[in-house]
């Protein structure tokens, strides 16, 4: 404890419990308490890292039967010491009593009950809240409201009651009945208008109607359905919140223990059966004095005893009677948590085994080389080409270690996915995950984040890209260039989203918002440059007011920058003369500057200009394999990273023309380490990481006759071309060993001791966020209006006909065997694709989607 005082993590471990309002007063009772430094009130979303983030030492779970056992096993060995306080007993003791194993302290509201807990029972009944009950008795010379007052649940015992004595009541009688039922009860059969018993009342109001009222009737509860004991032997809540609320109860007998709490015919009074209710309560009806007199005493001895501040000086007397164990150690900054190996888990889209991949899977392919012989590293991946109802679980290496099958294929709208949801919770517990890093959410809800949080597991998202700022991942808008994010309107992203994909307005709005609460559950947010981390800042509040934003660029491999001499730059063209060659580095493609490249090399085909393509030629710039158009155009196709080509290093510029705003690239750190001048788009990173005229050239985006003009200096000036080179120094870009002790260094400040070793058996749940109290209109964010599937994921007529007709001529039966077998896969992606790109995936990876391994 800190200064000998307790710092409070509470949690209500019911999902919308009626009996939360227990729970508040149980809170601002610990508040009170002078033994209590502090009370953090926290849900199942943020109680492990709230418990971290605020030292707590002492770990109080109410009520139990729904208990989550892996949350709180994790908050009591973060916390230290802990109890749990049940208020279902007995109906509901099979139940606590398997949960009983994880606490210190059992606090139950039976006095029948405490044997089952064994040393570690306690009795500990419910009281009046001073927050709720806390009314003086109405002075006699101000009239009564009512003559009887009951609230309840329509037990059959009291359903019962209340026939019996309704016929004999007279009939001046004014009373208030509540019987409330739920779907475990039999009918009422109460001879009264539905809307006269059928409603319930809040706490306050509850005992408003207690102090206008000359009884209230305190009757037991009679009935289990989960098939455990039927009666409690300690009254309800209802007898001290009654008292405190200034009225007067009538007790049925049974309740034989409200007369160790009250003393009965002064505090109290005590009934039989039906005639001696009717009796007595005509007594105290007809005699106000006398109802005052006892109403008076019942408060006095509910201030007295029966408020939660009593109850919790009782929890904190007996946790001193503990044996005194090391409770939970506050970690510095400095020091490592245990000694355990830490897991570390990769959430991504693709990895480099797999191919067509970029530089996102080579800076991970790099990492867990790195950091595997500190760490265990798992990736979480997405299913392969048509495999979007598929997600894979895989080993350090690669290996595939669990194959996750879902019913709903990923779809780009998705924000939540209950069953995905269930399968990562499980994940993370069955592989006792430490930390999870997001580098990518294609194939994955972004609710996933808070699955993690859930269970005190820190995360951190590198942002590679712009997916959460937009589905449209690179910022290039409808009219094919860079839309202006973050200056740009949700109207203009409507008019975007609408004309590329024909979702409704309002898709980028539902978007956004839950974005921004998913940033704000991860501890870590990493960017490579000031200008991203503005960019997005700007999108999104969470992230302006993030504890955890830090700049870490992805790294190249180490070394220093290649020392060029100028005499070897470049080389002789076939007709002997010195001749510039530029590198473009990566696939020519659209994104990447394919329409200033395609004319640039055009332009200086006769010029003493070399270009020199490493990686592919999209479909839409095959035509530069033409030799007798582009004689000065060589394709040397892809390279391996770690082992860059010969004819690379021989180049001396290199192209960098995005029309996306790049969050950092790889290329470019490349390029310098081996001592390439770059020229590169005036936007995103590029433009932020190189200074014109000083370590490289910056063009305006989108302008060939910029690139023809930085070429053509370059090739006619060497000069300008050595001092751009003599700029280079390895303070331009990042290397790999200073990344990942920087990295390990933020990992290692938010491990956690968290109890894998405990979660054997353990009850998982996982029913997605909606058991965290996260509600969302709709699971996607895509607001289609009614739209056809096909029309918002971009079909044709001619594929909606298609469909249409193979739904004609398919049986309905076979429809269905086809979405069950392995080639549903197919049949998700032809749905979403059409025929022709189904066909060309197919073609590429038919075996290995069709065929059994």
């Amino acid at each position: 404890m800190t200064n000998g005082k307790y710092r409070v993590l509470l949690l209500d471990t019911k999902f919308r419990n009626p009996n939360h309002y227990i729970c508040i007063a149980l809170r601002e009772a610990l508040k009170r308490s002078s033994h209590i430094e502090c009370v953090v009130e926290a849900g199942p979303l943020d109680a492990i890292s709230r418990a971290y983030a605020n030292s707590c030492n002492l770990f109080v779970a109410f009520d139990g039967e729904e208990l989550d056992q892996t949350l709180c096993k994790r908050l009591a060995q973060a916390c230290g010491r802990s109890l749990l306080w049940v208020t279902e007993d007995p109906y509901e003791v099979s139940v606590n009593k398997r949960n009983a194993l994880i606490f210190d302290l059992i606090f139950t509201n039976d006095s029948s009950s405490v044997m089952e807990y064994g040393a570690k029972g306690r009795h500990l009944p419910l009281a009046g809240a001073l927050e709720f009950h806390n009314i003086p008795v109405l002075p006699a010379e101000k009239p009564l409201r009512y003559d009887l007052f009951f609230a309840g649940t329509a037990w059959p015992n009291r359903t019962a009651f209340v026939r019996s004595v309704i016929g004999e009541m007279p009939s001046e009688w004014k009373f208030k009945l509540a019987l409330p039922v739920n779907e475990h009860l039999p009918p009422r059969n109460v001879d009264l208008p539905e809307s006269l018993v059928s409603w319930r009342t809040s706490p306050p109001d509850f005992g408003r109607f207690v102090n206008c009222s000359a009884v209230t009737i305190l009757l037991p509860r009679v009935f289990s359905a989960s098939g455990g004991r039927q009666f409690a032997e300690t009254p309800p809540p209802r007898l001290f919140e009654a008292a405190l609320a200034g009225g007067v109860q009538l007790v049925q007998e049974g309740l034989a223990e409200a007369a160790g709490s009250f003393e009965p015919e002064r505090e109290i009074v005590l009934f039989s059966d039906g005639h001696d209710f009717v009796r007595k309560a005509s007594e105290v009806i007809t005699d106000r004095q006398y109802r005052n007199r006892v109403a008076t005493a019942a408060r006095e001895r509910a201030l007295r005893d029966h408020t939660y501040d009593q109850r919790v000086a009782t929890m904190l007397t007996e946790l001193t009677k503990l044996p005194a164990h090391a409770l939970a150690k506050v970690r510095t900054d400095n020091e490592l948590p245990g000694t355990n190996r830490k897991t570390v888990l990769f959430v991504s889209h693709n990895y480099i085994s797999r191919g067509d991949f970029g530089g996102v899977e080579i800076y991970l392919d790099r990492l867990r080389a790195e950091i595997g012989d500190e760490l265990n590293v798992l990736f979480y991946l997405r299913g392969g080409p048509g495999e979007q109802f598929e997600s894979l679980l895989l080993s350090q290496d690669y290996t595939l270690l669990k194959r996750y099958t879902f019913r709903d294929a990923f779809d780009v709208g998705m924000l939540s996915s209950p069953e995905r949801e269930q399968a990562f919770h499980a994940l993370l517990v069955e592989n006792r995950v430490d930390f999870v890093h997001f580098h990518h959410f294609i194939g994955h809800p972004p609710s996933l984040v808070y699955m993690a949080r859930q269970l005190g597991v820190p995360t951190a998202i590198t942002f590679h890209d712009y997916w959460a700022v937009c589905n449209e991942y690179q910022l290039i808008s409808f009219n094919g260039a860079f839309c202006g994010a973050p200056n740009v309107s949700l109207s203009q992203c409507d008019v975007c989203l609408s004309k590329k994909h024909e979702f409704a307005p309002g898709s980028q709005a539902a978007r956004r918002q839950f974005w921004n609460g998913v940033l704000a559950a991860t501890d870590l947010l990493i960017f490579s440059t000031p200008g991203v981390r503005d960019l997005v800042s700007t999108t999104y509040p969470a992230v302006r007011e993030h504890e955890g934003v830090r700049l870490l660029p992805v790294p190249i491999l180490d070394g220093e920058p290649v020392q060029r001499v100028a005499t070897h730059s470049g080389g002789n063209n076939e007709r002997g003369r010195w001749s510039l060659k530029v590198a473009m580095l990566g696939n020519v493609t659209a994104g990447k500057g394919g329409d200033l490249f395609a004319p640039t090399v055009a332009a200086l085909a006769h010029a003493p200009v070399e270009f020199h393509v490493f990686g592919r030629l999209d479909p839409a710039f095959a035509y530069l394999n033409n030799k007798k158009q582009f004689p000065n155009l060589i394709v040397h196709g892809p390279y391996v990273a770690d082992q860059l080509p010969d004819s690379l290093l021989q180049c001396d510029v290199s192209l960098h023309t995005s029309i996306w705003p790049e969050t950092y690239c790889l290329t470019l750190s490349e390029a310098w380490q081996n001592g390439i001048v770059p020229i590169v788009s005036d936007i995103g990173a590029l433009g932020e990481r190189v200074e014109h005229g000083r370590n490289g050239i910056k063009i305006r985006v989108g302008q060939a006759g910029d690139l023809i003009s930085a070429v053509r200096l370059l090739a006619e000036d060497r000069s300008q071309l050595a001092k751009l080179r003599s700029n280079i120094s390895g303070k331009l870009y990042e290397t790999l060993t200073p990344h990942v002790t920087a990295l390990l260094g933020e990992y290692r400040k938010r491990f956690r001791d968290l109890p894998h070793e405990a979660t054997t058996g353990a009850t998982v749940h996982g029913g997605g966020i909606a058991e965290f109290g996260i509600v969302l209109q709709a699971p996607s964010w895509v607001q289609n209006s009614g739209l056809s599937r096909a029309a918002i994921f971009g079909g044709t007529g001619a594929r909606s006909s298609l469909v249409t007709l193979t739904r004609a001529i398919v049986p309905a039966r076979v429809r269905s065997a086809i979405k069950r077998s392995k080639l549903r896969n197919v049949h998700a992606f032809y749905t979403h694709h059409g025929f022709k790109k189904t066909a060309s995936l197919l073609v590429k990876h038919g075996k290995r989607i069709l065929w059994k391994r």
